[in-house]
């Protein structure tokens, strides 16, 4: 199984670790089978990132709106490369990727619902700038 129990001389007993793990701790899997994994890491990590930006796109008026859809796309993976950059170079250093934040969704929520923040009715002109 994954461990075995051993008897001290005291009469206690501790769960050891047995040998058929494929990698311990101090190994490193081949080059391949390190590009697998990164590779699914990467197509795991895209759906997440990608649905914050369109959601935030349809709650701001812009569901429409390709360009401002485009721009909140290209930030958001922009940050996130940033952050998973500074988190590997100075942070933990440990190999992540670093995501958006479901966060923000339900303050843009709330406020958009407010009378104030209603979409407005019919057509209307949005500035990028």
């Amino acid at each position: 199984m994954h461990g075995q129990r051993q008897r001290h001389s005291s009469g206690e007993s501790d769960l050891s670790v047995s040998d058929d793990l494929h990698y311990k701790v101090d190994k490193t899997p081949p080059p391949f089978l390190c590009l697998l994994l990164a590779l699914q890491q990467v197509i795991m990590t895209i759906p997440g990132s990608l649905s914050i930006p369109m959601l935030l796109a349809e709650l701001l008026c812009a569901d429409d709106k390709a360009l401002v859809r485009a721009h909140l796309i290209g930030i958001t993976f922009f940050m996130c490369g940033l952050a998973t950059l500074i988190q590997t170079v100075l942070g933990i250093r440990l190999p992540i990727i670093q995501g958006g934040s479901f966060t923000i969704i339900p303050p843009v929520i709330a406020l958009m619902s407010l009378d104030k923040w209603k979409c407005p009715a019919g057509n209307f002109t949005l500035i990028i700038s």
